[in-house]
């Protein structure tokens, strides 16, 4: 349904949520201290502080995300050499290719269909769209957005 380069939902999420999350955890654990350690051993209440604050920040990415793609603010255009490619995954695999963007916006870490995968080699010159987002996350609808992600500009 919606894709988005170097997993950007959860980079930002992290970037900058990270701080109101362990806020919202500090809060909570100040508040119920007491019951949190009410019948339980000492090393449960601030345990569960620990755990909560990760678990808060993963859940958060999927709602930057649906932020995000309320409104769209036309195209960005990455383009660069491959830097990299792998295969990841087990039983669900992905054909990843790296690419650095010429524009100063870092490296794109790109899945591509298995045939573009084979055909794609180190040092050729990708050029990869996507829409950005209200949030400037780029992002492409998977099934919406037309044409592949990314295509050689050079044989």
């Amino acid at each position: 349904m919606y894709d988005t380069p170097m997993n950007a939902g959860y980079h930002q999420a992290f970037a900058w949520l990270w701080a109101p999350c362990l806020l919202v955890v500090a809060v909570f654990t100040a508040r119920y201290w007491a019951w949190l350690r009410s019948g339980r051993p000492g090393w449960r209440g601030p345990l569960l502080a620990v755990v909560m604050w990760p678990m808060l920040m993963l859940a958060s990415a999927p709602y930057v995300l649906l932020i995000n793609s309320f409104a769209d603010h036309g195209w960005a255009v990455y383009r660069g050499p491959v830097i990299d490619k792998h295969i990841t995954g087990g039983r669900s695999r992905a054909s990843v290719v790296t690419v650095r963007d010429t524009g100063g916006r870092g490296e794109l870490s790109v899945a591509l269909a298995p045939a573009d995968y084979e055909r794609a080699r180190i040092g050729q010159i990708m050029q990869c769209r996507y829409r950005i987002g209200v949030l400037r996350i780029p992002f492409r609808w998977r099934r919406a957005d037309s044409g592949p992600v990314c295509a050689r500009m050079d044989s």
